[in-house]
């Protein structure tokens, strides 16, 4: 890191390579073209992500010590979702899942979602709405206390 960046103790870098272990390590390329090898990304509790190369982090070093050096963010350029005040979104390569405003969750841009449980899933809602087909495989379908088995 330079000078500046040393006595600062916060400078800015570029992902140039990661991967998720017990923690999110990454490869960061400093502004003054340093490159740190083995850098913590810090999210916020509950969230984890290996962001692309190019990411923008803030790098941190603990007690100005470049042998310790964290990063947060991880943001990416783009086209940010459309949200109103309170809102918030987590958006990647057109996908977005919005919390929006009056308690509804929009997930857009995906190709496919996939929801697994190990027991159950469990609509509950005045209204369904599917637009297209819903394939049903295996097992039963009841409706209005009547069963009919799917093949």
């Amino acid at each position: 890191m330079s000078d500046s960046a040393r006595r600062g103790g916060l400078t800015y870098g570029k992902v140039t390579g990661g991967q998720i272990g017990p923690h999110t390590l990454v490869q960061v390329t400093g502004l003054d073209g340093v490159v740190m090898n083995t850098v913590a990304l810090l999210h916020p509790f509950g969230f984890w992500a290996n962001p692309p190369d190019g990411a923008d982090v803030a790098l941190f070093q603990v007690l100005g010590s470049s042998d310790h050096v964290l990063a947060l963010g991880g943001g990416m350029a783009g086209t940010a979702p459309a949200l109103a005040q309170g809102e918030f979104a987590l958006s990647y390569n057109g996908q977005t899942v919005a919390f929006r405003n009056g308690g509804t969750v929009e997930v857009t841009g995906a190709t496919a979602v996939t929801v697994t449980a190990g027991s159950e899933i469990t609509l509950t809602a005045p209204n369904v709405n599917v637009a297209g087909n819903l394939h049903v495989t295996g097992g039963n379908i009841t409706v209005g206390g009547i069963t009919v088995a799917v093949p």
